[in-house]
């Protein structure tokens, strides 16, 4: 037959592998592809060859053979392809790159690189080859079901990594004594002490280490003086039997394992679960370390941390639960002497229930941090002092504080009453994030001007980025009011304060900026609306159309905007269509098909062309129907009017002109980012089409 290969042909081989072809092999395939080009240019006279050549003239008699000579064709020209001849080195940079941002959540980093193993006999020995790509092991989870595939799995790893570094990660309990010989099946046990005691083997190579085990488990991890390049540490610890506060002292936990690891720069230690007089305590060498981060309820890291690293210390986080002092751990208070930490440049504080401000306000003094960049304090502080309390160890230099948090459960009569100093001071914060209050409102609004000022000033003049988030407290209306009016007025004035404040912050910038040549002031480009709580989002859903109607309006030339009933009805009906494929695993009856083909219907004879469609995209309908687009379970009926999932995609094209058209009018774009969630980004300037088409669908979908 004529499109029969011979087993003779040279380059037979090349039809079933990835190799680039050889001189001689481009010369036979140059002469046959000449051949199969020639037969089908005297099939179809005066026809110009292309790669659309399998595409017929309308009306035109199809010959049978030029659809398979068009194939042979490009099979040909396939092996020509520059693709080919790319050297396995090339390959080998490529994954690493693609690979470097691939988390190991759910072995996300293992699947894909797997897949990269399949797709060619190249592809599979370039990634197999390039050792780095398996330093990052497979988690081990020893409370799923353990088989020979992970132990073989984690073998393969190692031998494929050669002797590079590697990252580890162990949840679980541990087996720590080999299973009886006389059992006739092996069990969980069996795998689960064969992959421990490898990845003890080879603690020598550990880059990082992950391990969430038991508190009587600690003991197993003997690796004291056996880990020389261990740079990363994460350690969660859990009581093995649930424990109960009790009020006695019990005998402290000390952990030694990793004191003589000289490479150690980073450790987080977590503990959950144990009562409140248990106390576990990892010694380690504080001068080295960069970052540490620890939860534990208790006092047990304070002083080590400022005292014996504060030469290397970037990066510190604690929770403070009372400032319980143990004699056992030999922690004491700082000395009347300032501290200095000069290399700090985050510092998170988690306050708990029971921290006492008078304790606090003697040890944050003792703290002197010139570096400070970031600050972030969380908990449920009621103390009015909290704020002046924090600004005392930042003292003067607190201009280099470029992002503050502070988390929404602290009380706005502490954030009113104290935030004064840290506000004032802190001249070059960049990023706020903080509850939002009509008192916080008033102070990012523009002050009075000094006396010696010749033009009025905002503070923070170099803010970028505000989150204000909310919560039920502060947006339930009181339950004395006698009407939803009061209410409204209540959403009305609080709106209408932002939108000021966002005015001056963004249009209006260049009037503060006059006459201040030393204080440059520039335009606030984002703010974050987060509703906190589950609770009383309706009141921040009014809150939020309040302002969405106090700055986006309606356009010069009059174009009243898309009714809000219309566009909460597409978003119920969206809402509903996405859950019911989620939950359905039949899929839809006929009543409720013929209820979505209804309700798309309604959207798809949606004229926009005389209607500002912008609150489309403030609700979230595009982000749903580009969810709805992505459902397969939406699609495959044989009736193509059923076909939702089709039907979503070609209505986002429909109404991609008149979104973008809409987006470059406004100065105030609104993306959503979650049912709680919602970004207004100011553009000064009309961005690109793919930036605009971004901030309309807002995040991609993972």
């Amino acid at each position: 037959m004529l499109f029969q290969r011979s087993r003779a042909e040279p380059y037979a081989h090349l039809w079933v592998e990835n190799d680039p072809p050889t001189d001689a092999e481009k010369g036979h395939i140059a002469s046959a592809l000449a051949k199969l080009e020639a037969e089908l240019e005297s099939l179809r006279p005066g026809e110009r060859l292309s790669n659309d050549a399998s595409k017929p003239r309308a009306g035109r008699h199809v010959n049978k053979r030029i659809p398979k000579l068009t194939d042979s064709i490009r099979r040909h020209r396939g092996l020509l392809s520059s693709v080919r001849s790319i050297p396995c080195e090339i390959w080998q940079a490529i994954f690493c790159f693609a690979m470097t941002n691939i988390t190991t959540v759910g072995h996300r980093y293992g699947v894909a690189l797997h897949a990269l193993c399949r797709v060619s006999r190249l592809w599979n020995k370039a990634a197999t080859m390039e050792r780095s790509l398996w330093t990052v092991l497979p988690r081990v989870d020893s409370r799923r079901r353990q088989d020979t595939i992970t132990v073989n799995a984690v073998s393969m790893y190692l031998e494929r990594s050669g002797t590079l570094p590697l990252e580890i990660a162990y949840s679980g309990d541990v087996c720590v004594k080999p299973p009886p010989l006389d059992s006739s099946q092996p069990t969980d046990q069996v795998y689960v002490y064969s992959i421990f005691a490898v990845l003890l083997k080879v603690s020598h190579r550990w880059r990082q280490a992950d391990f969430d085990i038991r508190d009587v488990d600690l003991s197993s991890l003997a690796v004291r003086g056996l880990t020389p390049i261990l740079e990363t540490l994460v350690l969660s610890i859990r009581p093995a039997v649930p424990e109960e506060d009790t009020g006695e002292p019990t005998d402290a936990l000390i952990l030694e394992n990793f004191y003589n690891a000289p490479a150690l720069r980073h450790v987080t230690v977590s503990t959950s679960g144990f009562a409140s007089q248990t106390v576990i305590l990892m010694h380690l060498k504080w001068p080295q370390l960069e970052t540490f981060s620890s939860n534990s309820p208790r006092d047990l890291y304070y002083s080590k941390a400022v005292r014996y690293g504060r030469t290397s210390l970037r990066s510190l986080e604690l929770t403070v639960n009372g400032m319980v002092i143990d004699p056992r751990v030999s922690l004491r208070l700082c000395p009347a002497a300032s501290i200095v930490l000069p290399h700090l440049t985050k510092l998170v504080l988690h306050f708990g229930p029971n921290v006492s401000m008078s304790e606090l306000a003697m040890r944050l003094p003792c703290l002197s941090l010139p570096a400070l960049e970031e600050l972030v304090v969380t908990g449920n502080v009621l103390d009015k002092m909290l704020a002046s309390t924090l600004t005392v160890p930042l003292g003067t230099r607190i201009q280099s504080l470029k992002r503050l948090t502070l988390d929404e459960n602290l009380k706005i009569s502490s954030i009113d009453a104290g935030l004064g100093p840290l506000l004032t001071l802190a001249r070059g914060l960049e990023h706020l994030d903080i509850q939002a209050s009509p008192t916080l409102i008033s102070q990012l609004r523009c002050q009075m001007p000094m006396p010696s000022d010749s033009a009025p000033r905002l503070p923070f003049p170099l803010l970028r980025i505000l989150t204000l988030r909310s919560s039920v407290r502060d947006l339930t209306p009181d339950s004395n009011a006698e009407s939803d009016q009061w209410f409204i007025a209540q959403q009305s004035m609080m709106a209408n304060s932002i939108a000021i404040m966002l005015i001056q912050r963004t249009v209006d910038v260049g009037i503060y900026a006059i006459g201040l040549p030393d204080t440059p002031q520039v335009e606030l480009r984002e703010i974050n609306f987060i509703h906190c709580d589950e609770g009383g989002s309706k009141a921040w859903r009014t809150q939020m159309m309040i302002l969405d109607d106090r700055l986006c309006g309606t356009f010069v030339s009059g174009v009243p905007r898309l009714a809000s009933k219309v566009v909460e009805r597409f978003r119920s009906g969206l809402a509903a269509l996405f859950l019911y494929s989620s939950s359905s695993q039949k899929g839809f009856d006929r009543a409720t098909r013929w209820e979505m083909d209804f309700f798309m219907g309604e959207m798809e004879d949606l004229d926009l062309n005389r209607l500002d469609c912008r609150r489309l995209a403030t609700r979230g309908v595009l982000h749903m129907l580009r969810q709805v687009g992505r459902t397969t379970k939406l699609a495959g009926y044989k009736q193509s009017k059923y076909d939702f999932q089709r039907r979503a995609k070609d209505l986002c094209m429909k109404w991609k002109p008149f979104l973008l058209r809409d987006a470059r009018l406004a100065l105030f774009r609104w993306t959503y980012v979650a049912e709680n969630h919602m970004r207004l980004q100011y553009f000064a300037t009309e961005p690109t089409t793919e930036k605009a088409w971004e901030t309309i669908f807002g995040p991609p979908i993972m």
